[in-house]
């Protein structure tokens, strides 16, 4: 029975909002557009071993602007599906009180309509939330230090603070087991601090972990892949997490660093445990919280080679695109601030073909991972507006890295593939393309998406056939001839003695390449006496800037 909605109101930093999840789910955003706040609210609602919250006065979500009062209510609601298509909500609400004290929730399971599931049973909430609990993985952030003194590092038994459902499913795993938890957990706790352990002391932790995974490796076996072929499996997912059956592998033939994962990932499953063993049967939801901030890149890499055998459906926040690139893009959710609340944005399910999915995969999610991340893509048609551009908004005063623009190449890639891919993740887009005959084709391309916007928001062409000779035309025709002059002299065509610009411009271009080329132009608007930036490109500038500012 998978958690196949949220609906959040009212809480913390979310206003509103309702957010559909996946077998696995990456949550990506700027700071403060809730990412945190969901996962909050997921452990708070349905937390393993937790009571039924209460919420202090920090919860209740305060609107923006001058003197505006907390709401007065919490709601959330978190659906889920059953078989048949029937579904369960587990609803959890508070109201503020008038004098700040804590307010306790009241949580009910009630059907698609509101009714009450289980009106005669006040366990019921209790017993569901055990058969679906929330474990929130903190990678190098342990939630309970290690101590000599504590019941788990010395091998003296469980926490006192343990409940009697956990006793009963850790007496369950047999005596071997729980001392395989605790080396491992203890090792963890140790490690995500300051320890700095000798290799031989990491010897007996790393024996554990691989003995504890192959233990383990029935209970974190993947759900059944989707159907379809390997080619639309790759296309959706362009960087894959590993083999078959990892956890497995590790456990088996694990290298140092692979060793050195397993442990990091099964220490931090077993602290979100928290010393009470998940139930024989009950379907966890696993959060995952910006792994990456707290892992060296190769570390981080190989853990992220065994997230996807976490048993249970997973819900992952990241600002890492490696690890983007290794979840399906119809499970990636961008959420950005409104004044209406947060508004998710997300690729549907089948909205790109296969070869599409190809062509994004390679060329954004693996080479250019970090667009993903954008407010808007500027989409030009090679490198060399790629290194012109950003030149030209610093000569007029923006920045596009702190605006979240960002250059996108689309000739090896298509418009199509690309404006799809941004339109479903809501990043603004604008494209900048020549005014040859293949620019004019990009041009009708693009123009075919826009649903009755304006062209000027989202199309600029040159009327010149390329750049350069835009550049040329617009006061710069003595950089090009000065590259072209050190590259030897210019032969006379056809006898001619005025040499065409085409022809001074090439010759600067095969002596000198594009990049450079643009680069020298850019120093040249920059010097006194210049004619300084061209107007279509400083209008293009600005467009784009607004769009990542304001949207359309």
């Amino acid at each position: 029975m998978p958690l196949s909605r949220i609906e959040i109101e009212g809480f913390r930093g979310i206003r509103r909002m309702t957010l559909d999840l996946d077998d696995t789910t990456a949550l990506i955003g700027e700071n403060s557009c809730g990412k945190t706040s969901v996962l909050d609210a997921l452990e708070l609602a349905l937390a393993h071993r937790a009571n039924v919250p209460f919420f202090g006065p920090l919860d209740f979500h305060v609107p923006s602007g001058p003197g505006a009062a907390p709401v007065e209510r919490i709601s959330l609601r978190f659906a889920f599906l059953e078989s048949g298509g029937r579904d369960a909500v587990a609803e959890i609400s508070a109201l503020r009180t008038a004098d700040g004290s804590p307010s306790p929730a009241v949580a009910r399971l009630v059907d698609r309509e509101g009714r009450n599931l289980h009106p005669d049973d006040p366990g019921a909430f209790e017993a569901f939330r055990r058969r679906h609990p929330v474990l929130r993985v903190r990678f190098g952030r342990p939630a309970r230090p290690a101590s000599a003194e504590s019941p788990e590092a010395s091998g003296a038994g469980p926490a006192s603070g343990v409940s009697e459902p956990g006793r009963v499913a850790e007496a369950a795993e047999g005596e071997v087991t729980r001392k395989l938890r605790r080396t491992v957990e203890t090792a963890y706790r140790k490690f995500s601090g300051s320890w700095r352990p000798h290799p031989d002391e990491l010897r007996e932790p790393l024996e554990a972990a691989r003995a504890l995974a192959g233990r383990w490796s029935e209970r974190l076996m993947l759900p059944a892949r989707a159907p379809g072929s390997a080619t639309e499996l790759r296309a959706a997912t362009p960087v894959g997490l590993g083999a078959a059956d990892p956890l497995r592998a590790e456990a088996r033939e694990g290298t140092g660093m692979q060793s050195l994962a397993l442990l990091m990932l099964l220490g931090a499953v077993l602290d979100a445990e928290n010393g009470s063993p998940v139930e024989s049967g009950a379907e966890p939801l696993v959060l995952i919280e910006e792994a990456e901030a707290h892992l060296h890149p190769i570390l981080a890499a190989r853990i992220f080679r065994l997230i996807d055998r976490v048993p249970g459906q997973k819900v992952l926040t990241t600002n890492s695109g490696d690890l983007l690139a290794s979840v399906p893009l119809h499970a990636i959710r961008r959420l950005v601030r409104s004044a209406g609340g947060v508004a998710v944005h997300g690729v549907p399910d089948g909205a790109l073909t296969v070869d599409e999915m190809r062509r994004v995969g390679y060329h954004i999610r693996v080479n250019r991972a970090s667009s993903v991340f954008a407010r808007c893509w500027l989409l030009v048609e090679g490198e060399t507006e790629s290194w012109l551009l950003p030149e030209v908004a610093r000569l007029v005063g923006l920045d596009f890295p702190a605006e979240g623009v960002r250059c996108v190449e689309f000739a090896q890639c298509g418009i199509a593939p690309l404006v799809k891919m941004a339109r479903g993740l809501g990043i603004q887009w604008h494209l900048l393309a020549d005014g040859d005959d293949a620019g004019r084709h990009y041009v009708r391309a693009a123009r075919s998406f826009l649903a009755g916007e304006p062209d000027r928001e989202r199309v600029t062409g040159f009327r010149e056939r390329d750049v350069e000779h835009h550049l040329w035309g617009s006061g710069y025709a003595h950089v090009y001839r000065s590259a072209a002059a050190r590259a030897g002299v210019l032969p006379s065509l056809f006898g001619r003695r005025r040499i065409p610009p085409g022809a001074i411009i090439e010759r600067a271009l095969k002596a000198h390449g594009k990049p450079r080329m643009a680069l020298e132009v850019a120093e040249a608007m920059s010097a006194p006496g210049s004619p300084g930036v061209p107007r279509l490109l400083a209008s293009v500038v600005e467009k784009v800037v607004r769009l990542a500012r304001f949207g359309n």
